[in-house]
């Protein structure tokens, strides 16, 4: 793991050379599904002289997002409502976004898979997963991340692996649901990838919609992240 850059506020400044990856997190903000998220805890990055990233470029996600700097320089990144931002470098990283075009509708007592991706852990022995959706329309929904671990030819290598089961409860339009699976590669019995995926269990009496795609100022609706440390 490389060495962490400083972070204790809700603006931090840091290089990055181009393609570097930075995970970024928003402290004392729950992300358990007996707690509440705030839709205002948007982490948002720019050029540390405000000019805003190349087009096509993503500039952020709620309450953690992992940074992939599109050129050798400086920037800032800051989140939105009253609290901490920190970042670290990790090895192994990956990062993808459920495009606009994957937004999904579940109906009533339905489950929906998202956010699939082949991911091969490298370079430590512990694996953070983290798969976070935004959600409107229904007021309750389960979730959870599975893991499956796989051969080089993409063939199942044993049983899957399950985050813990997160229930979330709508107070507002459009919903966080935070998602965290922690796994030592020693688990994985030699299988070299993992096929990871988002569960969505709709368990009220209406249609819930998975949103897709950067909705507001390049920031993603729903999206996944691993690395190893």
């Amino acid at each position: 793991m490389a060495a962490a850059a400083p972070a204790s506020a809700t603006d931090i400044v840091f290089d990055a050379t181009a393609g570097q990856q930075s995970y970024l997190w928003t402290r004392n903000v729950p992300v358990t599904s007996d707690q509440k998220a705030d839709d205002r805890l948007a982490v948002h990055c720019r050029y540390a002289d405000g000019t805003a990233l190349p087009a096509g470029e993503e500039a952020g996600a709620y309450v953690r997002w992992m940074f992939t700097a599109p050129t050798t320089g400086s920037y800032r990144c800051r989140v939105s409502a009253g609290t901490e931002l920190a970042r670290k470098v990790y090895s192994g990283s990956a990062r993808w976004t459920l495009p606009a075009t994957g937004r999904q509708v579940v109906a009533a007592g339905g489950t929906a898979t998202t956010l699939e991706h082949v991911y091969t852990p490298s370079g430590a022995h512990r694996i953070a997963i983290v798969l976070d959706a935004r959600l409107t329309g229904a007021s309750m929904a389960h979730t959870w991340i599975e893991a499956q671990p796989q051969t080089s030819a993409g063939a199942p290598c044993g049983g899957p692996f399950n985050s813990p089961l997160a229930k979330w409860t709508r107070d507002r339009q459009h919903r966080g649901a935070m998602n965290t699976l922690y796994l030592d590669t020693s688990l994985l019995g030699g299988c070299p990838r993992l096929l990871l995926s988002l569960k969505i269990q709709n368990v009220s009496d209406t249609p819930l919609t998975v949103l897709g795609g950067h909705p507001s100022g390049g920031i993603a609706a729903t999206h996944g992240i691993a690395f190893t440390y």
